[in-house]
């Protein structure tokens, strides 16, 4: 039997950075990730995620600008640049919203004119009024999780599919594979699976965590034309993002929310036909001339939860980290550092009660 400080089932974004900040704080922490770190079915992989303040809730901007000093922190630590700022245009209905949530907070914006956004962006397709943000723009993902995973001095166990953790009064056994891990707290971090898992930890208060539904969402790469694309969000239904992704000459496309719920156990990550077309039909209503052609493709694997808020809470010797829901990675290194809070005992304040597992959605 090994044992470790703590214990954290899976290396995506949020077990790496709760990792990160535990190491930070001088604990020795030991990551299991059942298959390897930006692997297929990971929801974190990839080159490129949104970093924004865009929230109509002024909880998420606030939350937004702490990660982006925790993100700075980690590109300085790293030496790897991880943000690269491009502006961002948001369409769409209940802009004032948006500008009231950003002016609350301080961040900056501006609301401009359909005239004025074709003049900043020529080639934009059907032009509108957006908001302007000018401090949102690109993490570079992957980049972003080799920093998480070789910055601090954490033990990283690959090919460890943990299958049992079992609560012994004041320690967690956690088996994966060969491995018998005992640790004071196991952090649960592994996606849409982390249901799974939290019902092998036999802990009958765990039981009302919030369904999560897992969905495989469309992405789609064009060409890049023009240095001077911002993000591009349309809050339409289901909404459009796009964003450049200049290390590839190309724009990245999907619609947010767009995909069926899917069975993990039987997940195919081939490029679904009909998702594909709704994007580029999308694409080619609002971005600039891409010519037809697509450069790439892939799927992303979305947690969900019932409300899109997060799963943030502990019970007993267990802490989760769950539902993501396709728009948190761009608060990864915050949530690791209340994740870290919660392992530890800090108190993690009462805006984040939103985040418990008993929490009631909204009908």
């Amino acid at each position: 039997m090994n044992e470790a400080e703590f214990a954290v089932v899976g290396a995506g974004l949020l077990g790496l950075s709760t990792a990160w900040a535990l190491a930070r704080r001088g604990h020795e922490v030991v990551v299991l990730e059942a298959a390897h770190v930006g692997h297929d079915g990971s929801g974190s992989k990839g080159t490129a995620r949104i970093f924004r303040y865009g929230y109509d809730d002024p909880l998420y901007v606030g939350m937004a600008q702490e990660a982006r000093a925790l993100w700075l922190d980690l590109a300085a630590e790293s030496g790897l640049e991880l943000l690269e700022i491009t502006g961002q245009l948001t369409f769409g209905d209940d802009l004032p919203l948006l500008t009231e949530a950003l002016g609350a907070c301080g961040a900056p914006c501006e609301l401009l004119p359909a005239a004025e956004v074709a003049r900043r962006y020529p080639g934009m397709v059907n032009v509108a009024e957006a908001v302007f943000e000018p401090d949102s723009g690109v993490l570079s993902a992957d980049r972003c999780l080799q920093a998480l995973r070789d910055t601090a001095g954490f033990t990283l166990l690959e090919s460890a599919a943990v299958t049992a953790i079992r609560p012994n009064g004041e320690r967690v056994q956690v088996t994966a594979g060969a491995v018998e891990l005992s640790a004071s707290v196991a952090v649960i971090c592994a996606g849409p699976a982390t249901s799974r898992l939290v019902r092998l930890a036999e802990i009958a208060e765990i039981a009302d965590i919030p369904a999560q539904t897992p969905t495989l969402e469309q992405v789609v790469y064009l060409p890049l034309t023009s240095d001077l694309m911002p993000v591009v969000i349309n809050r339409a239904s289901p909404l459009l993002y796009a964003l450049p992704v200049r290390r590839s000459s190309t724009i990245k496309v999907g619609l947010h929310g767009d995909a069926p719920p899917v069975d993990l156990d039987s997940t195919d990550m081939s490029d679904d036909p009909v998702l594909l077309e709704r994007v580029l039909e999308a694409a080619a209503e609002m971005l600039p001339e891409w010519e037809g052609r697509v450069v790439g493709s892939e799927r992303c694997l979305y947690d969900n939860s019932p409300d899109d808020d997060f799963i943030i809470d502990r019970v007993g010797r267990v802490v989760i980290g769950a539902g993501t829901s396709g728009h948190g990675f761009k608060f990864g290194p915050l949530l690791g550092e209340r994740l870290a809070d919660l392992a530890t005992g800090v108190p993690v304040g009462d805006a984040f009660a939103r985040f418990r597992m008993g929490r009631r959605p909204a009908s």
